[in-house]
């Protein structure tokens, strides 16, 4: 009766473990900053239009928002991303080749490069 305790006092230990813990997905917010060269908000505006499409076939995928102010600030272009597993926001998608062709075309548009922040621990807060 004692091994049988002592097992499953280490299956228990082992579950609540931080390396176990730390395996399961994290939501994550990500918010990237576009700011385009000027005149060229238009233009990179259609270059994500390609990306966005295949984004949302990947897995994780939870949303994108693209807030644009295309009369006040015609260059800057916001997104607002929701993944499903941190890890594979920062790890799988990050090389994906639709990702990759989108770089080739918006970088000669792009100011710098985006400023990127990720927000772990999502809270879905809903409709009232």
């Amino acid at each position: 009766m004692r091994n049988v305790l002592s097992i499953l006092v280490t299956c228990c230990l082992l579950a609540c473990s931080g390396s176990v813990i730390a395996q399961q997905p994290t939501l994550v917010a990500v918010t990237v900053d576009y700011r385009a060269l000027p005149g060229q908000g238009a233009a990179l505006h259609a270059a994500l239009q390609p990306l966005l499409t295949e984004v949302r076939k990947e897995p994780h995928y939870l949303g994108i928002t693209v807030l644009r102010d295309a009369l006040a600030d015609p260059d800057r272009i916001l997104l607002v991303e929701r993944w499903a597993d941190q890890s594979y926001y920062t790890g799988a998608h990050s090389s994906t080749p639709h990702l990759e062709a989108f770089k080739a075309v918006a970088m000669p548009l792009l100011a710098g490069p985006p400023a990127v922040t990720l927000w772990p621990g999502v809270e879905e807060v809903g409709r009232p």
